[in-house]
């Protein structure tokens, strides 16, 4: 028996592969290119334009109304960026009042924007810090 084992693998060359295989697999495409986050409604500390504020409950609902109804009517005169798609509108209830508040800005600058744009329509309008959602 000798005292190390000697090989020789040039006889033993295999072919190489042609095409390389394709991976299959049942990873979600968002997650293979790293948006895991793409989609997801997540609250954040934005701004909103109050427009109203009222301790009667059905006025809130009117105006609320009223504001989405000339949303409807303006919306193709408003500046392009003041609000992406549809013009969000809610009703917000702090004891004692309802307050009405339109839209979900990120920055100061995009309400106070929004909020030039609401003047003619709603001369008190002013610019609150609220929770909002947004979608990643």
């Amino acid at each position: 028996m000798s005292d190390y084992e000697d090989f020789d693998a040039s006889g033993y060359r295999e072919p190489s592969p042609g095409e390389v295989a394709g991976i299959e697999h049942d990873v979600p495409e968002n997650l293979m290119e790293g948006r895991a986050d793409s989609g997801v409604r997540t609250s954040v500390q934005g701004f909103r334009v109050q427009v109203y504020s009222t301790l009667d409950k059905s006025a809130a609902v009117q105006q609320e109304e009223a504001a989405k109804d000339w949303w409807r009517v303006t919306q193709q005169d408003a500046p392009q960026g003041v609000f992406a798609g549809d013009m969000p509108v809610s009703i917000v209830y702090i004891q004692p009042y309802y307050r009405v508040r339109i839209g979900n800005f990120t920055s100061r600058a995009a309400a106070e924007s929004a909020r030039s744009y609401l003047a003619p329509r709603f001369p008190e309008a002013f610019i609150v810090p609220d929770t909002i959602s947004v979608t990643r």
